[in-house]
């Protein structure tokens, strides 16, 4: 699993480490306070935009006539293309975000702006334009300077060093077999509004809107809005990474299946994490403000008006209990499933089955 994988890279590459060969501030892991998320889904700074070229601009010509029909917003295309530019984007994150206090994220709106940043700064890693040991020293260099906090030091190596490279061990240790998991046995088809964001439910229609106009989100909404819809309506898991790869920039297969089979449907049965990340209406509350807008209650469990987030996770957790039976970190959420009256558990699963076979 993740952590002890984390702290042998961390021991092999030397990276935040002591001359007796422990981690520095005496701890692997750094939480770092992030406060919740205000409104909507990320702005992209102006700083981490990048006009296009002629070179870029006959490609985008090129592809505006090709695949016309296809899924995805060619304007406005702010991507870097070259290590140059995508030294400015990282550059800047280290500046603004990193540099910030524990509690902040510098003037670009609190917790969502480092969230933003290492979403795009993952794109020029994945692609090539960055050296992911070259960040990580110069984030730990930061750090030794005095300029960044030992907390978001650690943060930003997990994310390249740990998770980015867990991402990649579990690929090439598990391929091709690891394509066709599915520990859930999910064989219903991706909803049709993933691919025109046409749906009541705000949070699905803003986070598919977000990943059309801009080709990428932050690990937030991937996980807690579209992925968890997914899991919890059934979705193949291959739809899933599929859809995934089309949608955002950053999704090469090595690093997107992992997170698709692993993190977001739990296709693997527990090779990547220790459960599946499944939420209900109220988590996703917490994080944005589309609720409050929102045609559908989230404080209803079940019936007419009520968040299909809510139903539906009761709903997966009753119909998957049996896979559940020796996993101790989902017995929180069966000991609050079985505080329910029988006329919530029935109500969630009439509900759960009315909504699927509209989506059909």
């Amino acid at each position: 699993r993740f952590a002890p994988f984390y702290r042998e890279v961390r021991r092999r590459s030397g990276l935040l480490m002591t001359a007796t060969g422990g981690p520095e501030g005496e701890r692997w892991h750094h939480q770092v306070y992030h406060a919740r998320m205000q409104g909507t889904f990320a702005v992209i700074p102006a700083e981490l935009r990048e006009m296009p070229d002629e070179t870029t601009r006959k490609v985008l010509d090129v592809v505006a006539r090709r695949f016309v029909h296809h899924f995805g917003d060619l304007e406005p295309f702010w991507f870097a293309v070259d290590h140059a530019g995508a030294e400015r984007a990282f550059g800047f994150c280290l500046t603004q975000f990193l540099g910030a206090d524990d509690g902040g994220g510098g003037e670009l709106g609190g917790a969502l702006a480092p969230r933003t940043c290492w979403a795009v700064i993952a794109l020029y890693l994945n692609c090539g334009l960055l050296d992911p040991r070259a960040v990580c020293m110069r984030i730990e260099d930061e750090y030794q300077r005095g300029r960044i906090a030992l907390g978001r030091a650690e943060a930003a190596i997990r994310l390249v060093l740990g998770w980015r490279e867990f991402y990649r061990g579990i690929y090439w240790m598990s391929m091709p077999s690891y394509a066709e998991l599915n520990h859930f046995n999910a064989y219903g088809p991706l909803p049709a509004f993933y691919w025109s964001g046409r749906t009541e439910m705000l949070c699905m229609h803003h986070a598919i809107d977000h990943g059309q106009r801009h080709a990428f989100s932050d690990q937030v909404s991937r996980l807690a809005v579209t992925g968890n819809f997914a899991l919890l309506a059934g979705v193949a898991p291959q739809e899933v990474s599929e859809w995934q790869r089309a949608v955002y920039a950053d999704a090469f297969e090595w690093a997107d299946l992992p997170h698709a089979h692993g993190l977001v449907t739990f296709a693997d049965g527990g090779l990547f994490t220790a459960r599946p990340r499944l939420v209900d209406g109220s988590h996703i509350r917490r994080h944005f403000r589309f609720c409050e807008r929102c045609p559908f209650e989230v404080g209803r469990l079940w019936g007419e008006g009520a968040c299909p987030m809510n139903f539906l996770y009761w709903n997966f957790l009753i119909v998957n209990r049996g896979k559940f039976a020796a996993n101790g970190m989902m017995g929180w959420r069966y000991r609050e499933l079985d505080g329910l009256p029988d006329e919530v558990r029935q109500g969630v699963c009439r509900s759960a089955e009315q909504f699927l076979n509209s989506l059909a």
